[in-house]
Order: structure tokens, then C-alpha cells, then sequence
């Protein structure tokens, strides 16, 4: 029996942890249908974990889900001109088990309680599950287009925090 998954916002010490998570998930699910959007958001994700300034993280939370001691999903708003949910991870063989609709809702939760009326996020297109997920929890899509840098298509969505 796996143990109790238990959430928590993650201490700083722990980035280096959920880096490493989200370059494993997102060689996993991304690597068959993009391969250099792969690379590059691993380097992303090494690079932004390693500048996280003060003024970042006073206008960032991020929350994790641990089984045991292990992070085995997290997610970070942050809010700046919107209020955005920037990532949402989740370990493949923890998925389809409530983890990202909870961690979902506490990102939703932090950026309304700093006043966010609107929050946004992107998917790439080819992520259907992830997209399925967000339709599931009230978002809606507001775009379709292509990354600029990464040269694959992406969805933009958006909703309204009440």
C-alpha cells in the first residue's frame, strides 16, 4: 500500500528537488513528441531554480505533494502583471490520483488571496491530458498558438478566481 501523499508548501532547500522532477516528467511526456522542447525546458527549469532572487519568491509560492519523504509532485504560481500557475508536475506513476487537481486548487487558492481576479497558464498543445485536467477544474482555453522560442504549438487558459 503506497503511503498518505501529504501537501505542503516547499522550502527553499527543496527547489533542487522539484528541478529534477520536472526534467524527469518532462523528458518522460514531452521527449516522443518534442525533442528539443525537452532540452530545452530541462535547461530552463535548471537555470530558473538556480536564479530564485528574493523578489521572485516574495511573489511565488510553490506547493509540493510527498509520499513519505519523497516529492513526487509540485506546483508554483506566481503573480506578476496575472496571476499565472507557471507549473504543474506530477510524477507518472502518481498520476490519476487527485494530486494535480489538489495542487491545482492551492495554486488557484494562494493567487486569490493576493488579489488575483484572473489567472492564466500555458500547456503545450499536445498535452491532453493535462489540458483535460484543467477543463475538469473550471479552466477554459483562451488561445492557441506557437512558444516563440520552443517552436511548439500552446494553449493558453484562463479563469476567473472569485
Amino acid at each position: 500500500m503506497p503511503p498518505p501523499v501529504k501537501y505542503r508548501p516547499l522550502r527553499k532547500r527543496e527547489a533542487f528537488a522539484a528541478s529534477l522532477l520536472e526534467t524527469r516528467v518532462a523528458a518522460e511526456t514531452f521527449a516522443p513528441q518534442a525533442p528539443v522542447f525537452a532540452r530545452q525546458l530541462r535547461w530552463r527549469s535548471l537555470r530558473g531554480f538556480a536564479r530564485l532572487g528574493a523578489g521572485r519568491l516574495a511573489r511565488s509560492a510553490m506547493h509540493g505533494a510527498f509520499a513519505g519523504a519523497a516529492l513526487i509532485g509540485f506546483s508554483r504560481a506566481f503573480v506578476g502583471r496575472f496571476g499565472e500557475v507557471s507549473d504543474l508536475w506530477i510524477d507518472r506513476a502518481w498520476r490519476n490520483r487527485g494530486i494535480g487537481r489538489r495542487l491545482l486548487k492551492t495554486a488557484e487558492t494562494w493567487l486569490r488571496r493576493r488579489g488575483t481576479r484572473t489567472a492564466r497558464l500555458y500547456t503545450p498543445r499536445f498535452n491532453g491530458g493535462a489540458i483535460r485536467l484543467y477543463r475538469a477544474c473550471g479552466w477554459r482555453v483562451e488561445l492557441r498558438n506557437r512558444h516563440r522560442s520552443l517552436h511548439v504549438g500552446r494553449v493558453r487558459m484562463c479563469k476567473r478566481l472569485r
